[in-house]
């Protein structure tokens, strides 16, 4: 790939690649050298119903940056918050009205960077599924009855948990993630995700005292492991595979943060 060639293209573009070897459009007869960047493009119209065509951005890109900024402004923010000593001796601590500001837009951060770490899970595999374009159903056990999901509903039908635990390991000719680390990373972004989108009034102000409330886990264990378990996961697939340009300037930022 010719790097200087497509160094002003946004990373988070889907496809970007350059011409091996020169090219006749068999459209408009133009001829284009070798080493000129190709990307896949989005047609479309705008808001007046005028044609409107831009490169293609990866989703699972866009969303994993969002999820490492929203981390990266969530600790910003919790390093802004002052915890201070409540006034009787062994009471605990406890953060002041006139933080709150500060301590609501860490847990805004923290909502963004986890739903965001599902979602580039989630659009990954659906991505891959397209690409791979399965011919044949797959099998999978659902109340104890074996069904076969058909190729035209595989995005919509299965789990996020079978298209990465089962299917992509099928369609792409990798072992299963299954218990090994990245796994258990997913399984900490799922639990926290599962958490959000149905969250339960106990889960955000629990009556037992002895439970931690979804709040105080976002302060006690942070966000910035939720990008990094999707990257990880998504890093199992490309082991035997080319790394897309996002995905490697992905794992350059997240390494040297």
């Amino acid at each position: 790939m010719d790097g200087e060639r497509i160094s002003h293209i946004d990373w988070r573009a889907a496809v970007v690649t350059t011409l091996a070897a020169d090219w006749t459009s068999p459209w408009t007869a133009t001829t284009y050298e070798a080493g000129t960047p190709v990307m896949a493009v989005t047609p479309g119209k705008d808001e007046r119903r005028r044609p409107l065509t831009f490169v293609s951005p990866s989703p699972e890109a866009l969303a994993l940056d969002l999820a490492r900024k929203a981390a990266a402004e969530a600790d910003l923010c919790r390093r802004r918050v002052v915890v201070m000593p409540e006034p009787a001796p062994g009471t605990g601590f406890s953060i002041s009205d006139e933080e709150l500001t500060q301590l609501f837009d860490y847990f805004e951060s923290c909502f963004v960077a986890v739903t965001f770490a599902y979602e580039a899970l989630e659009a990954f595999a659906n991505g891959e599924i397209m690409r791979a374009n399965p011919s044949s159903g797959f099998e999978v056990v659902r109340r104890g009855q074996r069904t076969v999901i058909q190729p035209d509903q595989m995005e919509r039908s299965l789990s996020l948990d079978e298209k990465l635990g089962g299917l992509l390991p099928q369609l792409l000719g990798v072992s299963s993630p299954k218990g090994q680390r990245p796994w258990r990373g997913f399984r900490t972004i799922q639990v926290e995700r599962d958490a959000l989108l149905h969250l339960k009034a106990d889960d955000a102000s629990p009556r037992d005292r002895e439970k931690q409330s979804i709040f105080h886990r976002f302060w006690s264990d942070g966000v910035a492991m939720h990008e990094t378990n999707a990257l990880a996961m998504i890093e199992w697939f490309y082991r035997q595979r080319e790394v897309p340009r996002w995905l490697a300037t992905l794992r350059h930022q997240t390494r040297s943060a």
